[in-house]
């Protein structure tokens, strides 16, 4: 499990540094502003998403390793 979370964590920092390269490519100050303004918005999103899926499948393999005992933190 913790294997899957670290390559994808790598994976969204070569993602993130790919997009730090790309942006300096942009030659318009604002457009590069702008375009860098969404691409945390999306990044950040992704990032958000990624957290709550891994928290949600650690949760269900410990549930289902438990059988009927589920337990669930508040």
């Amino acid at each position: 499990m913790q294997d899957r979370y670290i390559l994808g964590s790598m994976i969204f920092l070569y993602l993130v540094c790919s997009w730090h390269a790309v942006v300096t490519l942009i030659g318009d100050n604002v457009a590069s502003s702008e375009a860098d303004k969404d691409a945390f918005i999306v990044f950040a999103s992704c990032f958000a998403c990624l957290q709550v899926l891994f928290i949600a499948s650690v949760v269900i393999s410990v549930s289902w390793h438990l059988g009927s005992r589920v337990f669930i933190l508040i």
